[in-house]
């Protein structure tokens, strides 16, 4: 018997295999329906966590004002949004990292708490922004249920194990009309942007390009990127955990309102932000940004 899609159940088939970060071999596996793709075997959560997301990782982003100034204008957006579905509330960022988001969010007169399984992460956004951060999985964190207007869950459930336990978890969290928020790469290849494409190119010739770049890497990088999710797998999950969709966009690696990242330097580089420009007017970027809301009864719609 083949394995069955976490967020439609149908069955998956055999796509390759993976060289993963960690010296392993994976299989992908992509689901016959919505197209979702993960890695088997799926690695812990805490597995790398550690290891990797530690000092040296948040050192290049920790206090750096541009990067400030981009999450200020992301937080801005998102909110903007949001309070016009739900008045200001308790806020819960899930895999919250060193905390901008939260400390952001607390400015505009949000309560807020954070989730997060990096230690060095959780223990710098209790100390420098004050900030109340769980150290460890949602599952494990003691919430009150429908305590909070907004979750969200930015570039997390790719990493996670069991996303859909996790997100069934955070739509018990909301209160009744709260709104969940979810960044997650997109993994429908032939919608991932004219830059994307770009890319692959730039991957078979790497002179063209300063950087190489893998497209199973892109997609799927165990233990890390253990699932990738196209646009109908989602929906389709958020739809199985209660959720009803009411915005869901494609952006790009760099967008100001959505995901900033620093600006290219090469001139390929260049070429494949301004394609992604583009792709994203277009709906075909490279980030999918989902909006979803319980509905206002209190129970799963």
């Amino acid at each position: 018997m083949g394995a069955s899609c976490i967020a439609c159940d149908n069955l998956a088939t055999g796509i390759g295999t993976l060289a993963g970060l960690d010296g392993r071999e994976y299989s992908a596996l992509k689901c016959c329906d919505c197209g979702l793709a993960w890695a088997d075997p799926l690695p812990a959560l805490t597995e790398p966590c550690e290891s990797i997301y530690d000092e040296e990782f948040y050192a290049p982003s920790i206090g750096n004002p541009t990067r400030v100034a981009s999450e200020r204008r992301v937080v801005n957006a998102m909110a903007d949004f949001v309070e016009r579905i739900v008045p200001r509330g308790a806020f819960l960022d899930v895999g919250c990292g060193e905390g901008i988001h939260m400390a952001l969010m607390r400015e505009r007169g949000w309560d807020v708490c954070g989730v997060e399984v990096s230690r060095f992460a959780a223990q710098h956004a209790r100390r420098v922004h004050n900030l109340e951060v769980f150290h460890g999985a949602l599952a494990d964190a003691n919430l009150r249920p429908e305590s909070f207007a907004l979750v969200q869950f930015r570039h997390v459930i790719e990493h996670l194990a069991d996303p859909r336990s996790a997100l069934e978890r955070a739509a018990g969290l909301l209160q009744p009309g709260g709104v969940m928020r979810i960044d997650t790469p997109a993994g429908d290849f032939w919608r991932s942007g004219l830059g994307f494409v770009l890319r692959m190119v730039g991957n078979t010739f790497p002179s063209l390009s300063s950087k190489s770049y893998e497209p199973a890497q892109i997609r799927l990088s165990p233990p890390m990127h253990v699932f990738c999710f196209t646009e109908a797998a989602l929906r389709e999950l958020v739809g199985r955990c209660g959720l009803t969709t009411v915005k869901l966009i494609r952006t790009y690696h760099g967008d100001p309102n959505h995901y900033p990242d620093a600006a290219p330097t090469s001139l390929f580089g260049c070429v494949a932000r301004a394609l992604d420009v583009v792709s994203a007017k277009l709906n075909l970027g490279e980030v999918l940004v989902l909006y979803a809301t319980r509905n206002k009864a209190g129970r799963p719609v």
